[in-house]
């Protein structure tokens, strides 16, 4: 019979391509050609018996590492990591690797402390940025805010405190601190355009052909998925926002939308109580994930689709006192009026297909997308709906921080267009505000 056996690694590759002595960057460049060329396994095979040929090849063991991590073999990796110690006596190398096994394995909790056990032996910015996006994974603004700020102190390259000045100014945000975001956003934007930041527009990102089409179908799989659930456990999700969009002016999900966006309407009880049945439809199977409420939001939560990687934004609306309908997102521990809500008509919802999906939409679907773009028919690539909703009561601190985060994450990623459009609607929203006067008066100088 013929062998189905997958063929094994050849020898001369590793000859090839794994000699000891060469630096971590080349062990790992030859790693990747042998995945490509010879099969995860194979190259697997061919890493360890090099190391293992090296016992003090520093960089070998480590592509070993990385090839194990790469299976998520990671019980063998813990192994081989807690004997890391002959490349480094103080002990970091092996807790760096450690805190990645445990990121990994999802154990956010234990990958902290071992990276904090490291920055004790050596501050790093790099193991700092880690703890950065750990803090994220966690759900927790202070810590994130504080790590960032101890980045920040780490070095004196302009181009690097400017970065780490605009996770800080996310971090503040977060951490509900909005006063503290907006001016250091005022700061940062002011380096970011003495940087040259914005001179012209970044050229945008190709997409490889078919892209669409594939996002597209995660975007239907995702949307099928958690109406399922939902509807399931007795609920009526229905289409707001962009996902409504794309399905009144365009019969499409809009390009490179991320999330599907869904509501929930109000009833017998409280708004974070509908959330909390829905969460626990959603996550009774592991298929989706909440994302850490860093906000304390009380009425809209974010879930992550393991599967496809799309989220989905569900917000439950609650009856309000003149006989609307409020949405939004309400925040622990905050009046309304600080918060960023929109009120709504009373409205009914309807049933129909659309994308190969029955679910609900309401009769009224124009009244409701005007409350969110206004002249929604008309096509504007830098309406924000989240600043500029003709719906939302108010100009509270946390929707101008909000703008404030999003003009300088435009301006970091050197989109003039977006960073000038953005400042418009903060001006239209109060032609007072400091920082959007001020930049509109800097870019047309600049001009």
């Amino acid at each position: 019979m013929p062998s189905h056996q997958p063929p094994g690694p050849h020898p001369e590759a590793n000859m090839d391509l794994l000699h000891p002595g060469r630096t971590h960057a080349e062990q790992m460049a030859s790693l990747s050609r042998l995945w490509a060329e010879q099969g995860p396994e194979a190259a697997l095979a061919l890493v360890a018996a090099a190391a293992q040929a090296a016992p003090q090849d520093r960089a070998l063991h480590l592509a070993w590492l990385e090839a194990l991590l790469r299976l998520r073999r990671l019980d063998e990796a813990s192994m081989l990591a807690a004997r890391l110690d002959r490349f480094d006596a103080s002990g970091r190398l092996r807790l760096i690797n450690q805190a990645v096994i445990a990121e990994q394995a999802g154990d956010y909790d234990t990958a902290v402390a071992k990276l904090h056990q490291a920055e004790t032996i050596q501050p790093s910015l790099h193991q700092q940025m880690r703890l950065i996006n750990l803090a994220a994974e966690l759900g927790d603004a202070a810590l994130g805010l504080r790590w960032s700020q101890a980045a920040r102190r780490l070095t004196h390259n302009a181009q690097d405190r400017l970065l780490l000045a605009c996770t800080e100014v996310n971090w503040r945000f977060n951490a509900r601190d909005f006063t503290g975001a907006m001016q250091l956003a005022l700061l940062t934007v002011q380096g970011l355009l003495d940087s040259g930041s914005l001179l012209a527009d970044a050229a945008p990102a190709a997409q490889p052909a078919g892209a669409d089409a594939v996002h597209d179908e995660k975007l239907r799989q995702t949307l099928a998925d958690a109406l399922q659930r939902l509807e399931a456990a007795g609920l009526q999700p229905f289409a707001i926002a962009g996902l409504l969009l794309g399905w009144q002016r365009d019969a499409a999900f809009l390009p490179n939308d991320k999330d599907i966006d869904l509501a929930l309407p109000p009833g017998a009880l409280p708004a974070e109580a509908v959330l909390a049945e829905a969460a626990a439809a959603l996550c009774n199977d592991g298929r989706f994930r909440r994302l850490p409420n860093m906000l304390d939001m009380l009425d809209f939560n974010t879930f992550a689709d393991t599967a496809t990687g799309i989220h989905v934004d569900l917000v439950a609306h609650r009856h309000d006192a003149y006989g609307g309908i409020l949405g939004g997102s309400r925040m622990a521990g905050l009046p309304d009026a600080e918060c960023r809500l929109l009120r709504h008509a009373a409205y009914d919802l309807v049933r129909a297909e659309w994308q190969g999906v029955t679910l609900w939409r309401p009769a009224d679907a124009d009244r409701l997308l005007c409350d969110y773009y206004g002249n929604w028919r008309q096509r504007d690539p830098h309406f924000n709906s989240m600043i500029s909703a003709p719906a939302m009561l108010g100009f509270p601190d946390f929707v101008r921080a909000m703008a404030y985060l999003h003009l300088v994450l435009a301006v970091q990623a050197k989109r003039r267009e977006a960073a000038i459009a953005l400042a418009q609607q903060i001006h239209q929203r109060d032609a007072n505000d400091v920082l959007a006067d001020w930049f509109l008066h800097q870019v047309e100088a600049t001009a």
